[in-house]
């Protein structure tokens, strides 16, 4: 890293990005502050670069595009999808340039901006800073939690966590476009609106509870992985909850708070826009509630906790001959009862995976050998795991040896992988799966 990457954009990365808006085919307006690249377009439109040197990580935002790149090697690479951060910049560039109105010959103009104050280290490892517009470029940590429940009633204080929280960024993000007319007043609680046509979903849906103990009126927002571009949101009052459907499937959320109101695209006119670093699944008839939680006086200030209500698991039921029936559950999935070296467990039977997945409790508490560190492609991304050996895992009527899994620490499930059923015949008819060795 070169010594003045400290307090600035790395070089290459701000002798490049200066390159490609120069190429750019119409003006454009730079704003440097520091860590902090902001290019604005004739027509509205903004570009940010955000370098966050304590964490080697840069934040790229605009149109549809919002992305965390590290450096690897000679390149930055992205954390959402492993594209390069120079071949986006180009096309967004592009986009950005060429998007409406007749082309001009490029010219940037550069805007030296007051150097921000001091970032200081917050409670909760969060780190705050000011800016001169009104987006901030913050970095702000704050913890998830991730457990399930059985009974939630709305607005108790959120159940206290048994495992310590795992910190996740909330990253500043830019604003979304502030549309000519803003509504004269905030509308009521509860209120949601959708930005995609979820009729067609044969994902099904499912129910969304949102308890704000923030002590700021919020709206939430529900985006593609990868994206500032809002699928749905809903506005929640402070101390307030409020419940939506939302389509199954991977989402990440964005957070508006704020004093002069907008609409529920916006969210609030000049307000504060942060976003959770890392996506989440949504699975349909599976109820899910996120807790809003104060860290402080500042907006920007609170924590997240999602918790899961339990699907209820139909039992398996062991036929004539051994064969192993498993009715299909209220999610669409199939669980098995089964025990690792004697302690009963319920897996879910997965497919589509090539190996046995624990929870890293589990896997331990059932005595797995040999574990060695790997890396493992899972439906949220590659994760860091290890894998070893159970001597014994015990399904119905049928005992496999040896069997390899890998104990995965950021999993709410245990899952039933092909390894393990590949030893088995497996059929499914008419919401029911049968497993045999016959």
């Amino acid at each position: 890293m070169a010594q003045d990457d400290i307090n600035h954009l790395p070089v290459e990365v701000s002798s490049r990005l200066i390159a490609l808006l120069e190429a750019a085919a119409k003006p454009i307006t730079l704003y440097v502050d520091a860590t902090v690249y902001k290019a604005e377009f004739t027509d509205g439109q903004r570009l940010i670069v955000n370098y966050n040197p304590a964490s080697g990580v840069i934040w790229l935002a605009g149109k549809s595009v919002a992305a965390e790149y590290t450096r690897s090697g000679d390149h930055w690479l992205s954390r959402q999808d492993g594209s390069e951060l120079f071949a986006t910049l180009s096309q967004l560039i592009a986009e950005l340039s060429y998007a409406g109105g007749a082309e001009h010959s490029g010219t940037v103009t550069f805007v030296k901006q007051q150097a921000p104050e001091p970032m200081q280290q917050q409670a909760g490892n969060a780190v705050s800073g000011k800016t001169a517009f009104s987006w901030l470029y913050l970095l702000l940590l704050v913890p998830i939690v991730f457990f399930s429940f059985r009974h939630f009633s709305a607005p108790e204080p959120p159940l206290v966590d048994e495992e310590p929280p795992k910190a996740v960024v909330q990253q500043q993000v830019a604003q979304p476009a502030v549309q000519t007319r803003c509504e004269q007043r905030p509308p009521m609680n509860g209120a949601n609106g959708a930005f995609t046509s979820q009729a067609s979903t044969s994902a099904g849906l499912a129910d969304i509870s949102i308890v704000n103990d923030h002590n700021h009126d919020m709206v939430v927002f529900f985006t593609k992985p990868g994206s500032a571009v809002p699928l749905q949101s809903i506005y929640v009052r402070s101390l307030h909850h409020a419940t939506l459907p939302v389509a199954a499937g991977d989402y990440e959320l964005m957070f508006s708070v704020g004093s002069v109101w907008c609409d529920l695209r916006t969210g609030f006119k000049g307000g504060q826009i942060s976003k959770l670093n890392g996506s989440f699944p949504l699975k349909a008839d599976q109820p899910v509630t996120f807790s809003l939680q104060s860290t402080g006086s500042k907006p920007v200030e609170f924590r997240v906790f999602m918790r899961t209500e339990d699907v209820a698991q139909p039992p398996m039921k062991i036929a004539i001959g051994g064969v192993m029936e498993l009715p299909q559950a209220a999610d669409g999935h199939y669980y098995m009862q089964g025990s690792v070296n004697g302690n009963p467990i319920t897996f879910l039977v997965d497919t589509g995976a090539s190996i046995t997945t624990l929870k890293r409790d589990v896997a331990f508490a059932g005595g797995i050998r040999d574990c060695q560190p790997a890396r493992l492609n899972t439906a949220n991304g590659m994760v860091d795991v290890c894998v070893g050996t159970l001597s014994e895992i015990r399904l119905g009527a049928y005992v496999v040896n040896n069997a390899v899994v890998a104990a995965n620490p950021n999993t709410e499930v245990n899952l039933l992988g092909m390894n393990v059923l590949s030893q088995f015949r497996i059929s499914t008819e008419n919401g029911v799966m049968r497993l045999s060795t016959q």
